[in-house]
Formats: C-alpha cells, structure tokens, sequence
C-alpha cells in the first residue's frame, strides 16, 4: 500500500489534469457563469460539494440537489447575487469540462470515483485550517469507522506540519482507550489485523 504522502500526490495531480490540462488541450470555450471563477474558486466549489456530501454519506446526488449546492457557492463569491439557475449551469459546465462528476442515471449524479469525492474532502477540511474542524474529524466516532479511513490519511499527507494532527489524534486514542469507545476501537483494531493477515497455506 503506498504511503499518505505519495498516494495524495497522485490525487493532486489527477485533479490539476481533470481541472486544467483535460479542458485546455481540447480548447473548451468558457461561458458565463463559469467563466466568471478563477481555478481557486472551481477547485473550493468542488471540494466544498465532496466534503459536505460525503460527511452526509450521500454519493449518489439528484441533479435539483447538486445544483442547488453549486448556487449556493456562486452566491458567496459573486458580489451580485447568481441569477436563477446558474447553478445547473455550472454543475453541466463541470460535467462537461472536467469530468469530477458524472451522471449515473437520469438526474442521478455522483463524483466520478469515491477516491476522488474522498481526497477532495480531505482538502476542504485541511483549507479550512480550523482546529475545531480537526478535532471533528479526529473523533472517536470518525477514526473507528472505515468509512473515514482514506480521507484521515489523505490528511495527514497533505499536511506541511502534521504535528496538530497527530496530537489531536493521539489525544483521542487515549479517550477512547479509557472509555467505553475503547471496545469497539478494539474490535475494529483485531477486523483489520485479521482482513490484512496473510492467508496459510494448506
């Protein structure tokens, strides 16, 4: 398994293809409203979309709901407010050009893989430079399910000074040790020890 580090790597430089090179070498005219965002802000729409989603557990997303999210960040970056429906704009425009997220079926649409939804989240949260958001992250709820598993440790790659991280993270094993969490930490613990356990030969 790659470390944090390089496997993060490749994700940023996935992303940077979907997001600059993809467009640019098939010369994709930009229109209003998208053409209105610099790279930062499309990148942050996107980011903000997989983290709130995914912290839901929602991967498969109705198009009202996606462009409803999408119109939402239009109307916190623009000084004058998005006219109705440059939210569906958008979302089309991001389908289109970028190809972050897909439609599954009619109006049904999810990001075109979990590990991308998964290192997108991982970095809203680590933009967001708030403790209190890595707290929420690092909980005990959060580290015992595998479900956060990939985004702790995209995470913890990204970071250029992870000691916070890991103070945090070690405070919260410690809780959990001492509490009743501290069970179902173990039995997570001994599920993975035995699923990564070489098989025997017979």
């Amino acid at each position: 398994e790659s470390p944090p580090g390089r496997r993060v790597e490749i994700y940023k430089q996935a992303v940077d293809a979907l997001m600059r090179k993809w467009d640019i070498s098939r010369g994709i005219k930009r229109d209003a409203p998208y053409k209105g965002m610099t790279l930062g802000q499309k990148e942050n729409l996107i980011a903000e979309v997989a983290a709130k989603t995914f912290e839901k557990g929602d991967y498969f997303l109705r198009k009202q709901f996606l462009a409803e999210k999408v119109q939402e960040y239009l109307g916190k970056i623009f000084a004058l407010p998005p006219d109705r429906g440059d939210g569906e704009v958008v979302m089309k425009q991001v389908e289109a050009q970028n190809s972050i997220w897909v439609e599954r079926a009619r109006d049904i649409y999810s990001f075109s893989h979990l590990s991308l939804q998964e290192y997108l989240t991982a970095d809203y949260i680590k933009n967001s430079g708030s403790s209190r958001v890595l707290k929420m992250l690092l909980s005990s709820e959060h580290i015992a399910d595998d479900r956060w598993r990939e985004v702790i440790l995209n995470i913890s790659g990204m970071l250029s000074y992870p000691e916070e991280f890991f103070e945090i993270y070690e405070q919260t094993l410690q809780r959990m040790m001492q509490s009743e969490a501290s069970h179902k930490f173990f039995c997570w613990a001994k599920r993975k020890s035995i699923s990564y356990s070489p098989r025997q030969k017979i």
